[in-house]
């Protein structure tokens, strides 16, 4: 008789800590572990975009830079206006170009007619072909700096 109590005394024991178990494993893990994982990963993630927006930011500064540079030249206007080649074999060098981290050259006249266009692929150095780019016109909808 004694060890049948014994053995309920267990059970009711059992019974009770089990669900006490697994409510403080789910409080432990939902109410405090998680959250602090959770806030750790969007501080981790907004410091990932806003290195990418910097990056983005500085290419974009550069190139537009580099861009104004090279619509200041009295040569590349008069170029842009008609077309003469001898201008392209002076100074579109691609590997000099490519050497400077110039990959992709477009020269647009004003009717936003594309007059030149080069791309060069940086890892073999050899000149590649963009069809998701613009071939002739560049579209009226876009700004050119």
């Amino acid at each position: 008789m004694a060890a049948l109590i014994n053995f309920r005394r267990w059970l009711i024991l059992l019974l009770v800590l089990i669900p006490l178990f697994v409510a403080g494993d789910y409080f432990l893990r939902f109410l405090v572990i998680l959250p602090g994982f959770a806030e750790l990963e969007e501080q981790e993630i907004a410091k990932d975009i806003a290195r990418c927006k910097n990056a983005i930011e500085r290419e974009i500064l550069h190139v537009g830079k580099l861009a104004k540079d090279w619509a200041l030249w009295d040569d590349l206007y008069r170029y842009a206006q008609d077309e003469n080649e001898p201008f392209v074999t002076s100074n579109f060098q691609w590997e000099t170009l490519g050497e400077t981290g110039i990959h992709l050259l477009y020269v647009i006249n004003n009717a936003g007619k594309i007059v030149y266009r080069g791309a060069i692929d940086p890892s073999t150095m050899k000149m590649v072909d963009l069809p998701q780019l613009p071939a002739t016109v560049f579209p009226s909808d876009r700004t050119i700096c």
